[in-house]
């Protein structure tokens, strides 16, 4: 490496480097290098200069990565923040509570196909608790693969384009590979969508876990574009899948009564897993020198994982024991 300086005519000088240490990432410190964080800064940059990037489609991902990111830059972190939670508190906390209904009977919609002929009435049949849900291999099995793929997705997103200069690739590479996620993750997630209706929940998941684990053990060993693409291919697939899979699973096994409940247990784990994410691939980095013990170490676990979440029995709808 080069000094900062080389990278862009804009390249961050120390002393700009160790403000921003100090009054823009504090969350981050110590996990990050100074380096690392300038070329952060820089990405951000320029990537809010490409207009073309400004659609529909990409507007929220835009304004709460790279907009909070640069009113970051600007503004201090707690400034950043807590216009980030006014816009919350007082845009959108008002428009859910307008337009957002607790049922679909209470909008007089089906469900399951069933014609609904009073909207006071629910089904409950198949309802279980917290904790019966909590004893199942079912809920365990589809929230620890799930929470593994949320655990890789954050760090190798946070880190795409370091893991990718790792193996000489340029920023035009991360620029595709950005794109073949979110492209490929959109398409999985409406043919995901078609095949939940008509197959096991166990099944779609196993296959977006092994595709996974096949991205994963596949990636240290790219050298060239054609690799990179595969692999980006591969990696947006697995996780439009697995992201179904994770928003539909909680309701079918487990019913709607608890849902809140139970989907909330699964949501911690998967939120804490995430953040840890990024820690792991920074603390692999550092001790090994790379980054590829993280992607061989992973692939393994997210193929048991997805196995076990194929095989694991059905959860009972009565008692929520496993049949």
């Amino acid at each position: 490496m080069s000094t900062l300086a080389s990278l862009s005519p804009r390249a961050l000088k120390p002393d700009q480097i160790e403000q921003y240490l100090k009054q823009g990432y504090l969350i981050v410190r110590q996990v990050f290098s100074p380096f690392e964080i300038a070329m952060l800064v820089l990405e951000a940059e320029r990537l809010l200069e490409r207009r073309e990037l400004i659609h529909s489609d990409n507007v929220g991902f835009i304004v709460t990565t790279l907009g909070v990111g640069a009113m970051v830059m600007a503004e201090g972190w707690r400034d950043a923040w807590a216009t980030l939670g006014l816009a919350l508190l007082i845009g959108l906390a008002p428009v859910s509570w307008l337009l957002v209904r607790s049922s679909p009977e209470s909008c007089g919609l089906s469900v399951e196909g069933e014609a609904i002929t009073d909207p006071a009435v629910k089904t409950q049949t198949r309802d279980v608790s917290l904790v019966a849900a909590l004893g199942t291999s079912a809920f365990w099995a589809f929230s620890l693969a799930t929470s593994l793929f949320g655990l890789v997705w954050s760090a190798i997103t946070l880190f795409n384009q370091s893991i990718l200069a790792e193996r000489g690739f340029d920023a035009r590479t991360f620029y595709l590979v950005m794109a073949l996620l979110t492209g490929s993750g959109l398409v999985a997630n409406l043919v995901g969508g078609w095949l939940a209706q008509r197959w096991a929940l166990g099944r779609l998941l196993f296959i977006g876990m092994s595709l996974l684990a096949l991205s994963l053990a596949g990636f240290p060993l790219v050298g060239t574009t054609a690799h990179v693409v595969l692999y980006g291919l591969g990696l947006g697939v697995a996780g439009g899948l697995i992201t179904v899979v994770h928003f539909a699973f909680y309701g079918q096994a487990f019913g709607r009564t608890n849902l809140g409940q139970i989907q909330g247990a699964a949501q911690v784990l998967s939120v804490f897993t995430s953040a840890l994410g990024p820690l792991a691939l920074a603390i692999c980095k550092e001790r090994f020198g790379s980054y590829d013990a993280m992607f061989y170490s992973a692939a393994p676990v997210a193929l048991v994982l997805g196995t076990a979440a194929w095989l694991v029995p059905a959860v009972h709808s009565d008692s929520g024991g496993d049949l």
